[in-house]
């Protein structure tokens, strides 16, 4: 009798500690000193499947020597919601960098963002949202800007 409660109990345990693991996080973010995107950024290489980051109001500027792509990128996740709360604009100083990526990734949503370039006379050839192999992304309420090239581009979605 009790070998047959033990693989029962395990099932128990297993399915609650997978339950505890499922549970979606908000992350709140807000611009760093000077105002930079860097808290942005590790925000978006911790977050986890189901997790929604909040930006609270104000300028997120992105210095691309600490990553080339940009402050927002979305790699192979799930069920990510970025959403900003008043008024967001996140800015790229290199006018070849990405402010937005999402790459092997499903039902992204992108809310309430303004993002693009700080503007350089005379060139800009980034992209603002680069979507690849990814499905299910949806962008509301978000105005792109400082775009030499395209604004969205989207490959293979």
């Amino acid at each position: 009798m009790p070998y047959r409660t033990l693989p029962t109990a395990f099932l128990i345990i297993l399915f609650c500690f997978a339950a505890a693991q499922a549970q979606a996080r908000v992350i709140n973010v807000q611009p760093g000193p000077g105002q930079s995107a860097e808290q942005l950024y590790y925000a978006c290489l911790n977050v986890q499947n189901g997790d929604e980051i909040v930006l609270a109001e104000g300028v997120y500027v992105w210095d691309s020597s600490i990553d080339y792509q940009g402050p927002i990128i979305i790699n192979n996740k799930h069920n990510i919601r970025i959403r900003g709360e008043g008024e967001v604009l996140v800015m790229c100083t290199d006018p070849y960098a990405t402010p937005i990526t999402i790459m092997l990734s499903t039902g992204i949503q992108v809310e309430n963002i303004m993002a693009g370039h700080l503007i350089k006379r005379g060139y800009c050839s980034g992209n603002v949202l680069d979507v690849t192999d990814s499905s299910d992304v949806l962008v509301t309420d978000c105005v792109f800007h400082g775009s030499g090239m395209m604004a969205i581009n989207a490959f293979d979605c």
